[in-house]
């Protein structure tokens, strides 16, 4: 799980750079571009866009995109923006072309970037709430009755384990079953069965508590 923040995290940050970096780099470019006017020569899936730049010199500009069903018309007036320096450094004016990758990555950052700080989150509360359970809970010991398998979670087409323990609770003449956090690794061989198991109650809520596993190996 520790791995799955990272890989999140770090590939949410890279989209959000790269959406970041293009969108500067198209705003620097629109600062000292020539704007002039182009007309559709071409309109296939791939069309290309013929204009006139200061020296008079015909420029067929082709960019890197396709669009089905075609994005413009034989013929269609269509306005570039070149670089001054290089005619051949062209850029459509409209949002396709100046804002859809921006867009793209932006948005795929963000989903990972936030995928995967909301495990870092998650983590850090769970962690928090594990450490106010060991100062203020009730420590009980008990029974271990099983290990099973979590089928309502999958990462990489692997379910996680949980442990359940049993505990009976002598002054209200009450059993209690307890299921410890998911376990991506089969906790079995590190288990004595006939050991106890140390689970922290909140005093107020005994739904509410911890099975210390720290005694398994991390994943």
């Amino acid at each position: 799980m520790k791995v799955l923040k990272i890989v999140f995290t770090s590939i949410g940050a890279i989209f959000l750079t790269v959406a970041i970096l293009v969108f500067l780099n198209n705003k620097k470019f629109m600062k000292t571009a020539i704007q002039a006017d182009g007309v559709v020569v071409y309109a296939g899936q791939t069309p290309t866009i013929a204009f006139t730049d200061l020296n008079n010199k015909r420029i067929e500009y082709t960019p890197n995109m396709k669009c089905n069903p075609p994005c413009y018309n034989l013929n269609e007036k269509v306005k570039v923006y070149y670089d001054k320096n290089d005619s051949n450094d062209v850029m459509i004016s409209g949002f396709v072309s100046q804002y859809l990758l921006v867009l793209i990555f932006g948005i795929l950052g963000f989903i990972f970037f936030s995928i995967g700080f909301g495990f870092i989150i998650f983590g850090i509360l769970k962690k928090g709430e594990r450490e106010n359970l060991k100062k203020m809970g009730i420590k009980v010991e008990t029974k271990f009755v099983e290990i099973k398998q979590n089928t309502y979670v999958r990462v990489n087409r692997k379910h996680p384990y949980y442990i359940v323990t049993e505990w009976f609770d002598e002054d209200k003449q009450a059993k209690h079953y307890f299921k410890s956090e998911n376990i991506w690794v089969n906790p079995k061989r590190y288990i004595d069965e006939n050991a106890d198991i140390i689970v922290y109650l909140d005093r107020n809520n005994y739904k509410k508590y911890y099975v210390d596993i720290s005694f398994l190996p991390k994943d």
